[in-house]
């Protein structure tokens, strides 16, 4: 076991179809992570993604993903910025991360997102909040269902706006793809973000917030200061 810790860096033309992952990007974890730091980095001219796994019997500790900035405009094959799994507890906050696009699914795995986490180790959490990802494919994915744990903690205070496929999901794997999945027993709290709408939430697309979430209320301004209502019948209303 060990730590990765990647602070102020610049990472910049690389092509590969992963930038950084612990085991060459296969699931076989033989060297176990205790905790891992990205933070403070900025990606130039990267087409692959990022992902640090933890050994499902001897899960990351903590994964803090902290003021990175990353602009994607018109690159491929990718399925993540930045991708954790099996881990007890991820903080990512105050990222800018823009330009995912759906070209970037032309390495065949059909997914475009900002973050992918998940866990089938047991009991874990996510504090996600003050990141700018707006105008991407995709945006956050959490896995449920089957050996997948739905997270405690939340996401809040999240710029999701322009998102083109979903801004959150909490579904069965693989995400975007439609199928929620049986109910898995609990949701992911993702109240208090802003999904670029301004009409209630029945007149949302599945662009928006899909599968085991609770996005209720959410932002009606990008500043996030105004908060949607609850009219008579229950419903949050942007009006």
């Amino acid at each position: 076991a060990g730590d990765i810790s990647f602070d102020g860096n610049t990472i910049q033309n690389i092509t590969n179809w992963f930038v950084m992952d612990n085991t060459g990007s296969t699931n076989d974890v033989n060297n176990a992570l205790d905790n891992v730091v990205f933070t403070n980095n900025t990606l130039i001219n990267v087409h692959g993604s990022i992902a640090f796994r933890g050994n499902v019997n001897n899960p990351i500790d903590n994964a803090t993903i902290n003021n990175n900035t990353a602009n994607y405009d018109a690159l491929s094959s990718f399925w993540a910025f930045v991708e954790v799994n099996n881990v007890e507890h991820v903080e990512a906050a105050y990222n800018v991360v823009h330009g995912i696009s759906a070209a970037n699914n032309a390495g065949g795995w059909g997914e475009a997102q900002v973050f992918q986490f998940w866990s089938q180790a047991g009991p874990w959490s996510v504090d996600i909040h003050h990141n700018d990802l707006s105008e991407n494919e995709q945006g956050i994915a959490i896995a449920t269902g089957g050996a997948f744990v739905v997270p405690g903690g939340s996401i809040y205070n999240n710029d999701l706006s322009n998102i083109a496929t979903f801004a959150i999901t909490a579904e069965s794997w693989g995400p975007g793809d439609g199928d929620c999945g049986d109910d898995p027993g609990a949701v992911v709290n993702v109240e208090n973000n802003y999904f670029g709408n301004t009409g209630s939430m029945s007149e949302w697309t599945s662009s928006t917030a899909t599968c085991w979430v609770d996005a209720e209320p959410f932002y009606l301004d990008a500043a996030m200061t105004t908060l949607a209502a609850q009219d008579c019948a229950g419903v949050y209303e942007g009006d």
